[in-house]
């Protein structure tokens, strides 16, 4: 099974966690307050979503003992990353990002606005 073709499975299977994260402006606003905790945690997810999906290698973290998402999940983000360098959709990258189980769960624990901060750190 190719990966697209799982990553296709799970979205029509997930709902979104929030629609407020999809609406943003073409910056972020800058209005955040990590602390130094939050960035670590924030940086080491958006780090395993992106540049570990494009490098295909997992990269330095914070925090190198966690698992930020299962295996299957990975396969899932390297389809994402592939659909995004091909489209520059953000919204659609996002939105897939965020039906992941792993992301899901992590999001479930931040309040609205640690989401939409950790949303504009992706």
């Amino acid at each position: 099974m190719k990966p697209s073709s799982v990553h296709r499975k799970v979205e029509h299977e997930t709902e979104f966690p929030d629609a407020a994260l999809l609406s943003f402006r073409d910056l972020p606003s800058g209005d955040h307050s990590l602390t130094p905790q939050e960035l670590c945690y924030f940086d080491d997810m958006a780090t395993t979503l992106v540049i570990d999906s494009v490098l295909n290698f997992q990269t330095h973290k914070m925090h190198p003992r966690k698992r930020y998402i299962k295996q299957d999940e990975r396969i899932m983000t390297v389809s994402i990353m592939r659909e995004f360098r091909e489209g520059n959709d953000f919204s659609l990258a996002l939105m897939e990002f965020f039906s992941l189980r792993s992301v899901k769960d992590f999001l479930s624990r931040l309040t609205l606005q640690k989401q939409i901060e950790f949303r504009d750190h992706v």
